[in-house]
């Protein structure tokens, strides 16, 4: 008789844990799927943003690609490594390995470590390639 009893108590216990589960599993479906409408509702917030951050910065003047885009078309003074590759959304490994393979053109010395392509290069460079 008291096998019986704690096989019985035993199945009580596993079919609680059982709804435990059930419950917990429920719960997190439902928490998924309350997180799946927020994220369907942030998503035209998330375009607006981007279209944004590629014409107003918060400051309310043109963002800094267009900035250096201006810079470059001006075919005055100079552009660094890290503003190209801003300008392109790129590393700067990569404008590095164009400057190896003849992509562009090479930067040149403007003092002590500091290094910047022409933008009338750069300019001239883009007509060519049609950039």
């Amino acid at each position: 008789m008291p096998e019986v009893r704690q096989k019985l108590l035993r199945m009580k216990e596993i079919e609680q844990k059982r709804l435990y589960m059930k419950t917990t599993v429920n719960l997190i479906r439902k928490e998924i799927k309350e997180l799946e409408e927020r994220i369907e509702a942030l998503k035209p917030k998330l375009a607006l943003y981007k279209e944004l951050e590629n014409t107003i910065d918060d400051e309310g003047q043109r963002n800094i690609k267009s900035r250096i885009e201006d810079k470059i078309k001006s075919g005055e003074g100079f552009t660094s490594i890290e503003e190209l590759s801003e300008y392109h959304g790129i590393c700067n490994a990569t404008v590095y390995n164009w400057i190896a393979r003849g992509t562009i053109p090479r930067p040149i010395k403007i003092g002590g470590r500091i290094k910047g392509f022409k933008n009338s290069d750069l300019l001239e460079m883009e007509m060519e390639q049609g950039w």
